[in-house]
């Protein structure tokens, strides 16, 4: 058990790492793919939303794989199921009631948000690596 959280501990600081460096440089990221000015706009308001949340998505991620390993997919997979709801359900409404862009973003920060804590509560009361 103790491996799987000292592994979930790395992974949720090395994808904070990553999604801290996006949010605070995006252009340095995107501009490896494309120019277009709107492309660029879009890109960094993700960025700039979701990457701080990055790490929240390592740790689970990681749980989900340890939990696997031990055969104990209840709380990985309700963490799982609550993300894509909270991403598509809480992305459609933000997009219907604002019509912002920005606001699909902050549903998916609250996505990644419960992933990790659901996910990490889960794993809490079960032994994973045992």
């Amino acid at each position: 058990m103790r491996a799987a959280w000292i592994g979930a501990a790395i992974a949720a600081g090395l994808t904070e790492i990553i999604g801290l460096w996006a949010a605070a440089a995006p252009h340095a990221w995107l501009s490896l793919f494309d120019t277009d000015p709107g492309m660029l706009d879009a890109g960094s308001r993700y960025l700039h939303a979701v990457g701080p949340f990055y790490g929240l998505f390592g740790l689970g991620m990681a749980l989900y794989f340890a939990s696997q390993g031990a055969a104990r997919l209840l709380w990985p997979l309700l963490a799982n199921l609550a993300r894509l709801a909270i991403a598509a359900g809480g992305g459609w409404l933000a997009l219907r009631w604002s019509g912002d862009l920005f606001s699909v973003f902050l549903a998916l920060s609250a996505a990644l948000t419960a992933f990790g804590l659901i996910d990490t509560h889960g794993s809490l009361g079960q032994e994973i690596a045992e």
